[in-house]
């Protein structure tokens, strides 16, 4: 039984775990020894049409975009533009301003290797409905204000503040915009004609674009606003990305190719590719928590495991398993030192998982459109490359941990709201009600919160499933006055509560 029929066989499972996930659909690409040997698509177009998605359905790819980025430094380094370690504030002088470590001495590749230890903030750029509360112009001076969390060049912290600033770096030393750059460079070369930057409503490429969902409670679909993150956004290179799984499967073939080509010959460049530095890329930079770097790293927009190991280290299931205490088995039991490249894209909407083995030209991308109750993308492409690195997939063991995942978030919902709720005082607010203009509800004096409803929060407000009791309280102060001036708000868990500070006469707003 060759490789395509060993796949064909796992279909009935991969169509249970998105059953069980609760998402519409789900699109699978394979590519083994450097050929695209497999694609399969499964589910409906959107709860609304029950036409199945195809290879050239356009899906939001949100970090897988973050290679792409990371190519495309890669190639501004071959050409002379930029270098490896010149520190960022000599392309972006504004980011001199900040004095520390990070503002004086990071570099392009300690953004891409998310080394520098600056905060994960997500409040600043994304919320609700897929808006942004930050101006495009404001990513430099913004980034300037936001403390580090861990010490410079030491830790691995996932912010997408990284990959912001390297956006703008883009648009600095090229004068075009992300998507503009990277289309010249990188998708008009590799022909991939079904990968955009702009929002989906002003692009004219036909009907066959995927629709963001979220799951709720009861296991069902239900239409969600489009993700925010566009080439306007000023975080185009951190997740702004839409692609066709036929695109996406042409650009991993041909980096794959590139990555053989430049190992095998000691060089930085593949004559008429638009790759370079993929030694570089594929480099370990950080190790992930107390790993050794050689075991478990980031390097330039891809994490790297050295097998046997748990990769679903970036999804969904590890964050819901993980905190219900439920280990994931170790993966590539029987192919120890076997280095998978891999990454994770989740937004309120999509999901996606790319598991990748240079060595052989291999790689697995799964693509879905809605935030689910377990991620049916990450198991699904690691049952496909154990065929691919000729290991038995474990299915009933996936299974198990789809069936265990699938009810936590909304458990961990029922928690929240409890501890919320035990917590809530008599206490009234010291400053009239009419001073606030906010659909938050008293909780304890001059702190205020909105309720923790899984349903409203993620199928009403397309929200991420944040299940912090701080990151649902805000905390307001009042002038000697009595105007309220500033909001206190403990959103990134990694980092301190932070305040808010009103600086002009109108009534501010949430």
């Amino acid at each position: 039984m060759n490789v395509a029929e060993q796949i064909q066989r796992l279909n009935p499972t991969i169509s249970r775990l998105l059953a069980l996930s609760g998402s519409p659909r789900l699109s699978v690409g394979v590519l083994h020894c450097g050929a695209v040997v497999h694609t399969a698509h499964f589910g409906r177009h959107d709860v609304n049409h029950p036409t199945p998605p195809n290879d050239d359905t356009i899906y939001h790819i949100v970090s897988l975009v973050k290679l792409l980025t990371a190519s495309s430094i890669a190639w501004l380094v071959h050409d002379g533009t930029l270098e490896w370690d010149t520190p960022i504030r000599d392309y972006l002088p504004e980011f001199g301003k900040r004095t520390d470590e990070i503002g004086q001495r990071a570099t392009v590749r300690d953004l891409l290797s998310m080394r520098t230890g600056i905060a994960v903030s997500h409040a600043s750029f994304g919320l609700q409905l897929g808006e942004s509360l930050l101006a495009r112009s404001e990513t430099v001076r913004t980034a300037c204000s936001l403390n580090a969390v861990a010490p410079f060049r030491e830790q691995f912290i996932y912010s997408q503040w990284n990959y912001g600033l390297i956006t703008d770096v883009v648009e600095e030393v090229t004068g075009n915009s992300f998507g503009t750059f990277v289309e010249r460079t990188l998708l008009g070369r590799l022909k991939m004609d079904r990968t955009i930057f702009d929002t989906i409503q002003n692009e004219n490429r036909g009907r066959n674009i995927s629709k963001a969902h979220a799951v709720r409670n009861n296991g069902t679909a239900c239409t969600i606003i489009e993700p925010g993150w566009t080439d306007e956004s000023g975080f185009a290179g951190a997740g702004g990305c839409k692609a066709s799984l036929h695109d996406l499967l042409r650009m991993y073939q041909s980096f794959l190719s590139a990555c053989t080509h430049q190992e095998k010959n000691g060089v930085d460049y593949t004559p008429g590719s638009p790759w370079a530095h993929t030694r570089t890329i594929l480099e370990p930079h950080v190790r992930i928590g107390s790993s050794d770097i050689n075991n478990l790293s980031y390097c330039l927009g891809l994490y790297r495991s050295k097998l046997p190991a748990n990769l679903s280290v970036a999804s969904l299931n590890q964050q819901m398993l993980g905190a219900a205490r439920v280990p994931i088995p170790q993966f590539g039991l029987n192919n120890g030192d076997l280095k998978v490249y891999h990454h994770t894209g989740a937004v309120p909407g999509f999901h996606a998982s790319m598991f990748m083995v240079p060595s052989t030209e291999s790689a697995v991308v799964i693509l879905t459109n809605s935030i689910p109750l377990m991620d049916p993308t990450d198991f699904a492409a690691q049952l496909i490359l154990s065929v691919l690195i000729g290991e038995t997939p474990s299915e009933h063991k996936y299974l198990e941990l789809a069936e265990i995942a699938r009810p936590l978030q909304v458990v961990g919902y029922k928690r929240l709201a409890a501890a919320l709720d035990k917590k809530k005082t008599g206490i009234p607010p010291p400053f009239a009600l009419s001073k606030t203009n906010y659909m938050l509800l008293p909780y304890d004096g001059n702190t205020f919160y909105w309720k923790a409803d899984r349903e409203e929060e993620l199928c009403e407000k397309a929200m991420w499933p944040f299940l912090s009791p701080d990151h649902h309280k805000i905390t307001f102060a009042a002038s000697t006055i009595g105007v309220i001036d500033s909001m206190t708000w403990f959103h990134d868990p990694l980092g301190s509560p932070e305040i808010f500070r009103k600086l002009c006469s109108d009534r501010a707003k949430m």
